[in-house]
Formats: structure tokens, sequence, C-alpha cells
């Protein structure tokens, strides 16, 4: 699989994020280091908790990866638990972390096949 290919599986932006960092061989390094990430293993399990603060902290570093790396399903999946927790909605922040556990989960297969 190439780069273009796993941005398209994942619903990211390739384009923007070459415009950042250029190359490919630069925006694949940035992308494979993402599998070493906690953000979302921390919100997971702050949600568990429901301990909202934590799993706000960790939505919100989660969304800022994404919006960086360009990796845009999940980014807006995670911006949308973010502003649930921002607002201390726990319920909604409950109804929209499945959603945000799939794009994880879509975004961490394309990058394994794209290794």
């Amino acid at each position: 699989m190439d780069l273009k290919e796993c941005f398209d599986l994942f619903g990211g932006n390739y384009n923007d994020v070459m415009g950042r960092l250029i190359t490919e061989t630069r925006v694949k390094k940035f992308l494979l280091m993402f599998l070493n990430d906690t953000s979302f293993s921390e919100l997971k399990t702050a949600m568990e908790k429901k301990d909202y603060d934590s799993a706000f902290r960790a939505a919100h570093t989660l969304k800022g990866v994404c919006a960086n790396l360009g990796i845009e399903k999940l980014r807006e999946s995670a911006s949308e638990i973010t502003e649930a927790l921002r607002e201390k909605d726990a319920d909604a922040a409950i109804r929209l972390f499945p959603q945000v556990a799939e794009n994880y989960s879509i975004t961490v297969d394309a990058l394994h096949q794209l290794k």
C-alpha cells in the first residue's frame, strides 16, 4: 500500500500533510509514530473510569495529534468528544466514544498495512 492509499483508508488529508511535511518519507515517519501515541488508550481508560477530566485531556491531545497528521475522520470524532467533555456532558461523550474507537481502529489498521 502506498501513502496516498493509506490516507484514503483512514479518511485523511494527504495533500494538506504533504504541503506541510514536504516528503512522503517524512510523512510516513510521523504517521508511523502515531502507533506509539497513548492518547487513545488514555481516553479509553478514563472513559471506563468515568474520569471525565482526564478523558477531556486525552481527547484534546488525540485531536491535536490527528490534526497535525491529517487524520481527519479521527480528528473529527475526537473533536466532537472533546467538546462534549469540555461542556461536562458525560452522556454525549459516552454516545460519541464508539465512533472515536471505530475511527481509531480504522486508522491503526491502515497504518499497520502501511508499515
